[in-house]
């Protein structure tokens, strides 16, 4: 896990689709270099510092020579039991934004198989986009659309977990802070 982030003071769990490499720096990343633009530009703007927040992959090992690409059922139920143990560990945590399918059944896996600990909290989950690749495809307009969901998403799962949003820009200046869209 990345030192920025911190256990004792996560509120909010990013769960993202597993992107299977085994390249790069070997932290959990919400996907390519758009994705994890969009991410940062989106967190500034809130004002969610990294330190409130725990990134985490659907899948959280990385395969030697595995295909990137889909999980499968069998890879998404693994990953819960490692999900559940990292609840166990960030106590403070009532909220988990799911990026993606893949995310989105584990996070349906999760409320249903997690112990009472977990809903004494109130956890809640939301279901968004994943910040990269064919999901966020489209023209300007949508991808703006898709980021304004996002950060509607993040915005509450913030102000559920008593997070002030920091005041900084609009969430329409979302795209021209963080975003490159390609006009071919």
């Amino acid at each position: 896990m990345d030192p920025v982030h911190s256990v004792d003071e996560c509120r909010i769990i990013s769960l993202f689709s597993n992107t299977r490499t085994t390249e790069g720096s070997g932290f959990i990343v919400p996907g390519d270099a758009d994705a994890t633009t969009r991410m940062v530009g989106m967190q500034w703007q809130l004002g969610l510092r990294p330190e409130l927040m725990m990134p985490w992959n659907v899948y959280p090992w990385i395969e030697p020579d595995g295909e990137p690409g889909k999980l499968t059922p069998a890879n998404i139920t693994e990953g819960l039991k490692p999900l559940l143990r990292l609840l166990a560990i960030v106590p403070r945590t009532s909220v988990l934004v799911a990026h993606g399918n893949e995310a989105h059944r584990l996070a349906d896996q999760l409320m249903k198989a997690a112990p009472q600990s977990i809903h004494r909290r109130g956890f809640k989950t939301f279901k968004v986009r994943s910040l990269g690749g064919r999901s966020f495809a489209g023209s300007p307009t949508r991808q703006q659309e898709y980021l304004d969901l996002i950060h509607g998403a993040y915005a509450e799962a913030m102000a559920r977990t008593g997070l002030t949003r920091s005041p900084r820009t609009r969430p329409t200046q979302l795209t021209r802070i963080c975003c490159r869209y390609d006009a071919s």
